[in-house]
This record gives C-alpha cells, structure tokens and sequence, in this order.
C-alpha cells in the first residue's frame, strides 16, 4: 500500500530542505534511500537536505539527514528552515524565544519576522592549524583553520578571485582528503572584503557539491576570520550566493541571522509494507 506524505519545502539563503513531521509518518519509515529519492533533482522533489521533525518536551527536535541519506549532526541553516516551520505549524509569536535540539544538542531560537529567522549554533572546541603543504594547496590558497560547530569544516582564504575557485574539485578532494577521515570535512573558501565583512563558498559533505550558503560554515568561518584580530568584531557580515547572513556574539552565545522562506508544500508518495494507522 502507499501513503501520500505531506512535506513543505524550506529555503534558507538558497539551503533548502524537505521537512516531515512524525504527525505524518512514524521515524520507522524515514530511510536512506527514500531521502535520496526526495532530494533528488528532477525526479523527485529536490534539495540540499531532509528533516524530520517533532514535538518534544519543552521545544521540538530535528533529525538532520544530508542529500545523501546520512545522518548529520547539526545543520546551520536546516535549523533556520525548522524554525520557520515550528512557528507557522504550531501558531507561535513572532520574535519568541524557544528551543529545538539536533543531535549536536539544544538550540535556542527565534523567528524575527516571516522572513528572518535566528539561531543560536555552538562552538566544539577552538580552531585547530592545519598546515596547507600537508593538503597540497597552491600559494593562492591560505588554510585559515579547521573548526566544529557542530559539523567538521575547514576554512580557506582565496588570494585571488572567489568567482574563479573550482570549489567542486578542490572541495571534493580536500573533503575526502586522508587528514580529515574517517568522517571528512566540509570545505570553505572565503574573500575578505574588510575586517567584518567576508564572502563566501562552500563545498558540503553528504550534499557532496557547492551549496548556495552553508550556516554551519558561515559560522566557522567568520569565528576563525575574527581570531585573527586582537579587537574581534562583534559581528561579521558573510556574503554567500545564496544571500546575506549575520554572525554575531551575545554574551557567550554566537546566533546566525539571516533570510528564510518556505517555497512551497504537497504531497508525496510512499509506498510502506503495512497499514500506517497500525503503528
């Protein structure tokens, strides 16, 4: 038998997203392949990634899944799209604070207005020196620094044009590169425009291309970009091609701000092996 699946799907600064909810299908039934048949371009319904979310305790939590069908610890801007849809779902006020846990742990967030969402991402460990002889990177390429924030990335500076980067080829093969396995690495290259000011690409694990804007690696790399001064900035404007996004200090806590928009939403089908009403 088949079951038409409602979904909605998310945009945030050009990362967009297939999101479920548990009200519409049991966690039994989200599986690898059926992620990589939903993300697919042309065939099915096409993005960067998949979530599926729920209502839990005191906030919601989201299971991250790559274009792939991997799982992923945190997604940046997958957070900023699950934010837009627990506020419409659930009817909540604009600008209210409230959590949603990824597998990296609790997240506070808020949707500013119906297109601005904010998401508070955490820092695992400082950035970490990788000499750039030791990936084989010419003199154009500075290795800035290797950082978690809740996903692994690398950050590279670009001496010369970002436009005429090949971020595919040398992002694949730094993301499989044997000094970032077992799990590999997403790969960033940035442009500085002034001290707080950056532009960026990004190569992604488990969506394995260039993504239109990456939050996790926005995040990594304007905290890297700021280590560098004695005055860090409070706040770094990133400039990605699939828009602006903000990175900004509150205290201890780093929020990524930036556009968020839901496309559109249907239903798709799928076949499950007993009746759904059963589980």
């Amino acid at each position: 038998m088949s079951l038409l699946l409602p979904f909605q799907k998310i945009e945030a600064t050009g990362n967009d997203f297939i999101i479920v909810s548990e009200t519409h299908l049991p966690e039994d039934y989200i599986r690898a392949e059926r992620i990589r048949s939903w993300c697919k371009d042309r065939t099915g319904i096409g993005a960067d990634g998949f979530i599926y979310f729920r209502e839990v305790e005191n906030g919601f939590y989201m299971r991250y899944f790559n274009r792939d069908g991997s799982v992923g610890s945190m997604c940046g801007n997958g957070l900023r799209a699950a934010t837009l849809f627990a506020v419409h779902e659930n009817k909540l006020p604009l600008g209210t604070p409230f959590i949603i846990r990824a597998d990296d742990g609790a997240h506070e967030v808020q949707l500013l207005s119906n297109t601005i969402g904010k998401v508070q991402l955490h820092m695992h460990g400082d950035p970490r020196n990788i000499p750039a002889g030791e990936l084989g990177l010419n003199s154009s390429l500075k290795v800035l620094g290797f950082l978690n924030t809740g996903v692994p990335h690398l950050v590279i500076e670009v001496k010369k044009n970002l436009n005429d980067v090949d971020v595919f080829s040398i992002g694949r093969r730094l993301r499989y590169h044997p000094r970032f396995q077992p799990e590999g690495t997403n790969v960033n290259f940035i442009q500085p425009v002034s001290d707080d000011k950056l532009r960026i690409r990004t190569y992604e694990r488990g969506v394995e291309r260039e993504t239109l804007s990456c939050g996790t690696g926005i995040t990594a790399s304007a905290l890297i970009w700021a280590k560098q001064w004695a005055e860090q900035p409070e706040k770094i404007e990133v400039s990605a091609r699939g828009g602006e996004l903000t990175i900004t200090r509150e205290s201890d806590k780093i929020y990524l701000t930036g556009a968020v928009r839901k496309v559109f939403s249907g239903k798709i089908l799928v076949g499950i092996d007993k009746n759904i009403s059963d589980l």
